[in-house]
This record gives C-alpha cells, structure tokens and sequence, in this order.
C-alpha cells in the first residue's frame, strides 16, 4: 500500500489523504474495465510514459520481494498490449 501511494503522489500527483477515495472508486468502478482495457488507454502515449507504467507495475509487484507467475504474466500481457517487448520490460526493470 506505501508503494501505491507514493505511485499516486509521484506519477500522479494524489495526495496521501487522498488515496482512500482512489481506492474506493476502483473498488466501486474497477469491474467495469478489464486489464486489456486499462492497458489500452496507454497505447498512444510516448515510450517512456509505457515503461513508467511497467516500472510502477514491476513495483507493486514486487513489493512483497517476490514476483509471482500471475504478476509477471499481466505484466508481459501489459506491455504486449503496449506494443512493447522483453527488451522494453528489461529496461523498465533496470530503471527500478
């Protein structure tokens, strides 16, 4: 959750006290918007705006030091999606 937030402040600009409302809206609307379909709305911005996404999913991922098989398997879907490669995924982890 620490991760989460300082991910809303930086990449975000959401305050911390702020956080609570965030995750209440994608509890309440997050059903509605499948991984493919979140991933999508990145699809025309800049390559370094993409690998700031997977840097931040790399992240929360491995917040709890380990990276498990589901994480690593939306991750790849994610930057496929992206139109981006192993390479692109390598140099996100390396920016971590």
């Amino acid at each position: 959750m620490q991760n989460f937030k300082r991910i809303c402040r930086t990449a975000f600009g959401i305050p911390e006290e702020d956080v609570e409302q965030v995750m209440q809206y994608l509890k309440d609307f997050g059903y509605d918007t499948s991984a493919a379909d979140a991933a999508a709305m990145f699809a025309d911005f800049e390559p370094e705006r993409k690998r700031a996404l997977l840097v931040h999913m790399l992240s929360i991922a491995k917040a709890d030091d380990q990276l498990d098989r589901s994480e690593a398997d939306l991750i790849r879907r994610t930057a496929a999606t992206l139109g981006m490669t192993a390479a692109d995924i390598d140099a996100a982890r390396s920016e971590m």
